[in-house]
């Protein structure tokens, strides 16, 4: 009992001793004061024969691509971000009918300093197909991706994530994956004959018509109440051909027509169709082609040319069918034209001087008139910069 009590008072005493640092501190008298080691007060420091100049760390968040401004401090936005601002990522096609041809084009600028790559692009449903085109982008062009909704096999909503794979080669090689998104309702009670508004190639100049038939299956009263082009030279006109009440049937004839003020350039319109269905009131339909010149004759740019000598040149004007050049003139004297122009013919190759007598630049229109109704004049431009003939001599 005698040594059960001792150590018990032992291990009392010990347990009341302060502990510093993991070590247990066993003072003297009242003076408990802890001292620690001389060498934690005074850590040794690394020894520099060399008298280096020690750079300090930079902190991690600069490490991982943030950038510091005081006490803040603004992370870096990764390449593959940076060439996504701004860009529309999602697109909506909307309630479209089956069978009918839905394209949207997404687009994004490299604003990079150095080319990329587009190595592939998937989907997540097979609603959407996708296609490059664009493999290589360069720095301040525009790289695209089609994506196609597939309104043939599927039906309903449908959604997909586009994901496309992107690479660059300075200053480093690095792969990222770029991502768009595509979404509809593709009815089954709706169908568009054909599937898709094309013009194809037209002339500048003239009127085209196209129709694309509206088939309904469903409400006895189903009614299209109006339709509009994005297109301002289009005009759009509706007619009810067909209705059966008792099978609640209808059909309706849609035809566009693009004046001949069109402009010339690729036609990437949407024919948008508003129905009194109050539940789904509105379709879209892509409107594709291109209008292009009937005669087209390029801009003549000389360049620098040395003065004092007199240029012959060539005026090249071509077009689909054939036709007679009347007249080439200009209102600057220094050009001189031939005055007999050849029969009609789909090329014509114009042989014409100019006067190199005075220095400066020389910039005029070329006028050439046809004989063609959709284009009676052509117009381009002559360019030339007449500088002093170079001398050479000791």
């Amino acid at each position: 009992m005698f040594f059960r009590s001792l150590a018990l008072a032992v291990l009392v005493f010990v347990t009341s001793l302060p502990v510093v640092n993991g070590q247990v501190f066993r003072g003297r008298g009242n003076n408990n004061t802890y001292r620690p080691p001389v060498q934690q007060q005074n850590p040794p420091q690394a020894q520099n024969p060399g008298n280096f100049q020690v750079q300090p760390v930079q902190p991690a968040q600069q490490i991982q691509g943030t950038q510091t401004s005081g006490t803040t401090s603004t992370p870096r936005v990764h390449w593959s971000q940076q060439i996504l601002e701004g860009v529309s990522r999602d697109h909506d096609f909307g309630a479209v009918a089956k069978a009918s041809n839905q394209v949207h084009i997404f687009e994004f600028e490299n604003t990079l300093d150095t080319p990329l790559t587009i190595t592939g692009a998937r989907t997540s449903c097979g609603c959407t197909k996708v296609r490059v085109l664009t493999n290589e982008v360069k720095p301040g062009e525009k790289g695209q991706i089609e994506a196609r909704y597939d309104t043939v096999a599927f039906a309903g909503a449908r959604s997909a994530t586009v994901s496309v794979g992107v690479s660059k080669r300075q200053p480093y090689s690095e792969y990222s994956e770029l991502r768009f998104s595509v979404k509809g309702m593709i009815r089954t009670d709706v169908v568009f004959e054909p599937g898709t508004m094309d013009f194809g190639p037209v002339s500048r100049g003239n009127s085209v018509e196209r129709s694309v038939i509206v088939k309904y299956a469903g409400r006895h009263d189903w009614q299209v109440e109006s339709a509009v082009s994005s297109n301002p030279n289009m005009t759009v006109e509706i007619k009810e051909t067909m209705r059966d009440r008792n099978r609640g049937r209808t059909d309706y004839q849609i035809t566009l027509k693009l004046n001949g003020n069109a402009p010339n350039g690729r036609i990437n319109d949407v024919l948008t169709v508003k129905t009194n269905d109050r539940s789904n009131d509105t379709l879209t339909l892509p409107i594709s082609g291109s209008v292009e010149s009937m005669i087209t004759a390029a801009d003549v740019n000389l360049g620098m040319i040395e003065k004092g000598k007199t240029h012959e040149k060539r005026l090249i004007v071509s077009g689909k069918e054939p036709f007679e050049i009347l007249e080439i003139h200009s209102e600057n004297s220094r050009l001189e034209f031939p005055s007999k122009m050849d029969g009609s013919k789909t090329l014509h190759i114009i042989v014409f001087k100019f006067d190199a007598a005075k220095e400066g630049l020389v910039s005029d229109d070329i006028v050439i008139r046809t004989n063609n109704e959709t284009q009676p004049e052509i117009r381009v431009n002559f360019r030339a910069q007449v500088i002093a003939a170079t001398i050479v001599g000791d």
